[in-house]
């Protein structure tokens, strides 16, 4: 069968929630009818202080009431993107932040959204600190 469409016949197929129904549209029609929120998106928005919601389906909700529409196209990959590498690859994301030009803005992000950065725990952040405090 062909897939469909429309938000309204994506979410008429088992198995298919919001979620879903709007990644496909953006995906595979470049349509934006709404966000397509998952975890990371919920936890990361809260976590910011952007919103507070008890669920993916409300931070939708929440953040397309926010959200200027023109950045709807960017705002899952990039907190997806943020939270997996949080999740996956958190000493990637550390000296990511150290080589930026002003350090602790990204390192104060990735802890407001729940990165832990104790001593010992990264190495070339521990270098890092050492190195300012001389």
């Amino acid at each position: 069968g062909r897939v469909p469409r429309s938000l309204e016949g994506l979410l008429e197929l088992p198995g298919v929630g919001p979620k879903m129904a709007h990644l496909t549209l953006h995906a595979a029609f470049n349509a934006q009818e709404g966000l397509c929120v998952d975890t990371h998106v919920h936890r990361i928005a809260n976590a910011l202080g952007w919103i507070k919601t008890r669920t993916p389906e409300e931070t939708r909700v929440a953040l397309e009431a926010w959200l200027p529409r023109r950045h709807w196209p960017d705002i899952n990959v990039l907190m997806v993107g943020l939270g997996q590498q949080q999740q996956q690859e958190p000493q990637k994301l550390v000296e990511r932040c150290l080589l930026a030009r002003s350090p602790l803005k990204p390192l104060r992000l990735v802890a407001q959204i729940g990165l832990r950065l104790r001593p010992g725990r990264y190495e070339k952040l521990d270098a890092a600190a050492s190195r300012s405090a001389e």
